[in-house]
């Protein structure tokens, strides 16, 4: 990877375009979940909550590994 960061600066940034990857990831996920029946009786705001954290949590874990390619990519090309 290009950047891993010598100073503070660099390292922080990094950090910053992995989370924002990471975040990517979620929201991506989140819309897919949308698709899933709901269960019975289940408010919707409840519902679009529980998709969020779930959607963060296969995030956090690279299930998919799209944060983790959007990331790699940015670091070559951005």
């Amino acid at each position: 990877m290009r950047v891993q960061g010598t100073t503070l600066q660099e390292t922080a940034s990094a950090e910053q375009l992995r989370r924002a990857c990471q975040d990517f990831e979620a929201l991506f996920i989140q819309e897919l979940l949308k698709f899933m029946p709901a269960p019975p009786g289940s408010p919707v705001a409840y519902q679009d909550l529980g998709y969020w954290e779930l959607a963060r949590s296969l995030a956090s874990a690279e299930t998919l590994g799209i944060g983790r390619m959007l990331y790699e990519w940015m670091n070559r090309h951005g």
